[in-house]
């Protein structure tokens, strides 16, 4: 396990609009919210999780540690109780271009994270981008529980022998305690063969590993970051944090049964 964390959540498919932000914000809040000192990172250019906290992009983000060496802590700001976030920003992407001539390349965010004292946080939540370039790579490279979102749709299943070959490879080059925690079905919605035939084929493919919890279709979800919040602030009655909860609890009983959280600790 990486030194400074209980566990690294990776929230990873290398397709878009699959529900990584959603998942990786709201998760993120939901382990807070049990106690859990949880930082959120943010690998994406694109910042969907970065303006889940952040009405303008902030000053210093990953950008800064990544091209700069900026101390990793001087990007980390407080957004709630135990909740913390490394902001992402469009320079990000031009990290993909300059670390890639970098011979430590593909260790740049491990670097980083080493500087994190112990006991500062409990768990990391990695919002990766949808590609496998240079910042994907640095993600895996300290990742230690991987969460693959799959969205109810068919063309989705066509990706996860993909995705399955990207992770066999970054375990075998790059971090042997990358591990599956589960696959998640996202954006379901219980009326449509469709989505009950997906989640099946998911169950199917990943059998124990598939959570239990689905992440139905919930326009609230949609609405909270428009509101600059995660759902639990948003709408903590709505179907989606109802099912970010359960997730929360899912991760939560499989840590333990991992030995990486103590029973009775979410408090």
């Amino acid at each position: 396990m990486r030194e400074g964390f209980r566990s690294i959540i990776g929230i990873f498919n290398a397709k878009g609009g699959v529900g990584k932000s959603t998942t990786a914000v709201n998760l993120t809040a939901a382990l807070a919210r049990r106690g859990y000192k949880t930082l959120l990172i943010d690998l994406d250019p694109q910042s969907n999780a970065t303006t889940a906290f952040f009405p303008e992009i902030p000053e210093k983000t990953l950008a800064d540690v990544l091209l700069d060496e900026l101390p990793v802590m001087q990007a980390v700001y407080k957004k709630g109780d135990n909740l913390f976030v490394l902001p992402s920003s469009f320079e990000l992407s031009i990290a993909e271009v300059q670390l890639s001539a970098n011979p430590g390349r593909d260790v740049a965010l491990a670097s980083a994270l080493a500087d994190i004292a112990p006991g500062t946080f409990d768990l990391c939540v990695l919002d990766f981008p949808p590609n496998v370039g240079v910042v994907t790579t640095n993600g895996l490279g300290v990742t230690t529980d991987l969460i693959i979102p799959v969205q109810a749709h068919y063309y989705a299943l066509q990706g996860i022998d993909i995705i399955l070959n990207v992770i066999g490879i970054a375990r075998k080059k790059l971090n042997r305690n990358l591990k599956i925690l589960g696959a998640l079905c996202t954006m379901y919605n219980r009326q449509t063969n469709l989505c009950q035939m997906v989640l099946e084929q998911v169950k199917e493919i990943f059998g124990e590993r598939a959570f239990n919890t689905v992440i139905r279709t919930n326009i609230r979800l949609a609405e909270a970051p428009l509101k600059v919040s995660n759902i639990f602030d948003h709408d903590p009655k709505s179907a989606g944090a109802e099912d970010y909860n359960n997730l929360c609890q899912e991760v939560i009983e499989r840590l333990v049964s991992l030995g990486k959280l103590s029973v009775g600790n979410d408090n």
